[in-house]
């Protein structure tokens, strides 16, 4: 059995499964050794080809806000929800085409990109300065994860390198970080052990054997259970099954996305709801037992053009961005957007249930959700639809709207979130000068 920290972990061959925090093992040898400090984590959603703005913000600003339609899913959540408008990525923003990419690119960063057939310059991202701040010590330092995957490369739209239009997570201005879209290699990273020449074999043995990973340490998942607490053996117990569970998604068929060079194959609307579900359980899962603290989501590409056939919207996302202001089009924007907003929700709404010290997971996370464009027609970047979750420790200021005059820089509220984190810093991309003091909670 693993060193028993503020986490558990059992081993076995070619396995590591990390355990949630225990109250009767973790707690207290933490405050023992003085490591029992709250851990701040950071969970960052993009949605492509915007968010239909107009339908997205409250029409009160403070506390007494009324959930629009779009954001519905939040409604249990509304205490933990903070509406940041009027914020601007003036980075993204040059009056040329290629807008879509240079939302993307600049998501998390904040920084001016060049054109043309020179070297990449970005970064780096949000996550990855906090990732290089704060050294968590996690086995994982961040995941980047998301549901599609463009090929190819060279330049893109507008004479940009495509690294920009397919990657929000930059771990400096050269090093662009790829996602996984496959929820059966997420859960083997997560759960398979460190030796990699180790894994593939046992991979290979367990798949041919129909094993599950979790075979390799039922008798020490036994054993632990004699060492703790009656509530800590039933949080044991829920997690394991919860565990098998999701292995059992993941290996089922259809879950696995695209990984090629060209254009990706159609995902079917099943495909696109399996695997977003379990990339949610696998988020949840990673968090909760702090394999890692840093996480991307990317919901689709830049420009993606997936349909949801399982939403009755069978067109392809971007053409239909580009709406027009046609009553049918803007119905199914809002169908697609409302879907995207819940999936946040439901990560959400997980994290406010798994326990550790001093509360929730969510109540020491920190989740945001944008987009590259504010609305698919207009292309501009200017009053981003903006939803952030979780109030780091206390240090944001949850349940409220807040408006800004629309030409408060998006770099002020990452400066924001990092002071959250527990990262002072002075300036963040082209333009981060100031924490917005508004969104700042007691703690």
């Amino acid at each position: 059995m693993g060193s028993l920290g503020r986490r558990a972990f059992l081993k076995g061959a070619g396995v590591c499964v990390a355990l949630p925090w225990l109250e009767s093992v973790g707690g207290r040898e933490a405050r023992a050794q003085g490591r029992g400090q709250k851990a701040r984590r950071l969970v960052a959603f993009f949605a492509p080809n915007g968010l239909q703005p107009d339908r997205w913000w409250p029409s009160t600003t403070g506390a007494d806000f009324e959930l629009p339609s779009v954001l519905g899913a939040f409604a249990e959540q509304r205490r933990q929800l903070l509406l940041v408008r009027g914020l601007e990525n003036a980075a993204a923003d040059d009056g040329e085409d290629g807008d879509h990419l240079r939302g993307t690119g600049t998501f998390l960063t904040c920084t001016r990109l060049p054109k043309g057939d020179v070297p990449l310059a970005n970064g780096p991202s949000l996550e990855q300065v906090a990732v290089r701040a704060l050294a968590p010590g996690t086995r994982f330092p961040s995941l980047q994860l998301g549901l599609e995957q463009k090929g190819g490369s060279g330049l893109c739209d507008a004479d940009y390198a495509c690294a920009y239009d397919r990657h929000i997570s930059w771990n400096d201005a050269n090093t662009p970080l790829p996602k996984m879209i496959d929820p059966r290699l997420v859960f083997e990273r997560l759960f398979a052990g460190s030796d990699q020449r180790m894994n593939a074999v046992e991979l290979g043995r367990r798949r041919a054997q129909k094993r599950s990973v979790l075979d390799a340490v039922r008798e020490q998942a036994q054993a632990l259970a004699h060492r703790t607490s009656q509530r800590d053996r039933r949080k044991i117990d829920e997690y394991l099954t919860g565990l098998r569970a999701l292995e059992l998604l993941v290996e089922s068929e259809g879950v696995a996305g695209q990984c090629a060079v060209g254009p990706p194959a159609a995902n079917n609307g099943r495909d696109v709801e399996k695997t977003m579900k379990a990339m949610n359980e696998l988020m949840a899962a990673a968090l909760t037992c702090d394999l890692t603290r840093f996480i991307t989501f990317m919901i689709g590409d830049s420009t993606s053009t997936r349909g949801h056939g399982f939403l009755g919207v069978p067109e392809a996302h971007h053409e239909l961005s580009h709406h027009g202001d046609d009553p049918k089009k803007l119905a199914k924007l809002d169908a697609i957007v409302t879907w995207e907003v819940a999936q946040m929700a439901e990560l959400v709404t997980r994290l406010s249930h798994v326990e550790e010290e001093e509360g929730s997971v969510l109540d020491h996370t920190v989740l945001l959700l944008s987009t590259d464009v504010v609305d698919g027609d207009r292309h501009d970047h200017h009053d981003l639809p903006v939803i952030m979750a979780g109030g780091g420790g206390g240090a944001l200021a949850t349940g409220q709207h807040v408006r800004y005059g629309g030409k408060e820089p998006l770099a002020n509220l990452y400066l924001t979130i990092l002071e959250a984190l527990g990262i002072p810093a002075p300036q963040f991309g082209d333009d981060g000068t100031r924490v917005l003091t508004e969104l700042r909670g007691p703690a």
